[in-house]
């Protein structure tokens, strides 16, 4: 990891691998609502600054959670990881007969991004659990359900680290009918290696 500091050695901080600011993490308890069609930013989007991520096996993780209302009608959840401008792989789809009709779910995600060479291959995943709370916890029946998706680069994502790179999760429904909403209330960005 770094070097072990001799007595009367000189602490420097860095940013180089190894270094003591090397790692940092930010957080924000911004609420933002989706409840329309179209994806767009669901947790903050945060940027992983020019030549920051210049080394093989940098990694960054975001973290978001909150609550959601499952509409009245038939309309699916999107979700999609965001990476440098673009989805880094494949929008996924909830189905909307997961939950009950008008319940209430409790979610979180987590989003990981490694660079793999330096200067503008990465790979990475981010995964997604709803929670419906109706009720106490009986497995297996139509009240009390729990859903995880996913989605996970099958091959490297271009994302130039001489540039600024955006990262963050978006969603949207597949139609407004029944008012269904996702609501995001905090969000944790960090460099992890």
């Amino acid at each position: 990891m770094g070097s072990l500091i001799q007595a009367g050695g000189l602490l420097v901080a860095t940013t180089a691998p190894g270094g003591l600011n090397q790692y940092y993490g930010q957080a924000d308890t911004t609420q933002t609502t989706i409840s329309g069609t179209g994806l767009s930013a669901l947790s903050s989007v945060y940027t992983i600054p020019v030549g920051e991520a210049d080394n093989a096996g940098v990694a960054y993780e975001l973290l978001c959670g909150g609550t959601m209302v499952w509409g009245t009608a038939s309309e699916h959840l999107e979700l999609a990881g965001y990476f440098d401008g673009a989805t880094i792989h494949t929008t996924v789809t909830i189905n909307d007969t997961v939950f009950a009709s008008g319940s209430t779910q409790v979610w979180d995600a987590h989003f990981r991004m490694v660079c793999a060479d330096g200067v503008s291959s990465w790979l990475g995943s981010w995964r997604f659990s709803a929670n419906q709370v109706a009720n106490n916890i009986v497995p297996g029946t139509a009240a009390d359900n729990t859903v995880t998706a996913g989605d996970s680069t099958p091959s490297a994502v271009t994302a130039a680290v001489s540039s600024s790179i955006a990262m963050g999760l978006r969603a949207a429904w597949t139609g407004t009918s029944g008012s269904p909403s996702i609501i995001n209330d905090w969000t944790v960005f960090r460099k992890i290696a």
